[in-house]
């Protein structure tokens, strides 16, 4: 169970603003919007230690919708954030270590629309994209400094992503709405908190 559960990110969208060009809820045209996200990471640290391995992680994103098809929209999106926890360094003996990386996601995503209302639209997507991630921060002593045999990791690059989730729509006005979303991002690298094995899942 813990497999599946570290396949992915959970992200809760605190405030997501969506601008239409039009004023009902579902109205053709596009739509330009901002969102702030908490993130949970979910990794070698996270399974060994749940809650214990937390730090506030966050991500700000901005993207532009447009219609596709009844009931379908495309969203083109980018961001900026930071992934970032504890170790279990304690283990050795020593204070947990604390781990920070920078994440740039940009992600093309499908929203299926459940049900449409004049005040409100529940939703569910799927995306695919890249990862830009560089670690600014690992402190030393680590759990990286006692791994035996040490893994190869690579402190930036690039890696794919595939984010889902499901959201609701609220209009508050004729020009602007309110998101609700929770969403998970599966991530195709075990490098996100600078810390790899060879039997766990990849970071999320």
């Amino acid at each position: 169970m813990k497999k599946i559960f570290a396949c992915f990110a959970i992200a809760f969208v605190l405030v997501a603003f969506s601008l239409p060009v039009y004023g009902q809820l579902n109205a053709e045209g596009l739509k330009v919007g901002l969102q702030f996200n908490g993130l949970y990471p979910l990794d070698e640290f996270y399974l060994e230690k749940n809650f214990d391995a937390f730090d506030f992680s966050f991500l700000g994103r901005g993207y532009f919708r447009f219609d596709i098809a009844k009931g379908l929209q495309g969203e083109v999106g980018a961001g900026y954030g930071r992934y970032q926890g504890k170790d279990f360094a304690d283990m050795y003996g020593v204070t947990s270590a604390k781990y920070s990386t920078d994440i740039i996601p940009i992600d093309f995503r499908f929203l299926i629309s459940l049900k449409e209302t004049e005040k409100w639209n529940p939703y569910l997507f799927i995306g695919g994209g890249g990862l830009h991630y560089d670690l600014k921060k690992y402190d030393s002593p680590n759990a990286l400094d006692y791994q035996n045999p040490q893994e190869t990791v690579e402190e930036e690059g690039w890696t794919a992503i595939v984010p889902a989730g499901i959201g609701a729509k609220v209009k508050l006005s004729e020009t602007v709405l309110l998101e609700i979303l929770a969403s998970f991002t599966y991530s195709f690298t075990e490098n996100l908190n600078s810390y790899k094995t060879k039997d766990t899942p990849n970071d999320a």
